[in-house]
């Protein structure tokens, strides 16, 4: 099982590119049991649909991934007031 192999076997990527829609968020545990060198990994999704694939493969404990919305820092206009 590697987290990084399945984002890419799922259609998504380890950065957001201009088709990016969705993010899946969890926790990369290394070796399953080094919890003093976790950290969260995303990854990047076009289509909900292949970010929900890969997310339900880590949806428990300890990973606990969750799909997001993805809304790229240029979409953003942080000027205004709205």
């Amino acid at each position: 099982m590697s987290i990084f192999k399945d984002i890419t076997e799922c259609g998504g990527s380890q950065t957001p590119n201009s088709e990016t829609k969705f993010y899946v968020s969890l926790w990369y545990i290394p070796g399953g049991c080094d919890y003093n060198n976790a950290r969260v990994v995303k990854g990047y999704f076009a289509e909900e649909e292949k970010a929900n694939e890969f997310a339900n493969k880590y949806i428990a404990p300890p990973e606990m991934a969750m799909v997001c919305h993805y809304v790229a820092a240029t979409d953003v206009n942080v000027n205004d007031s709205n």
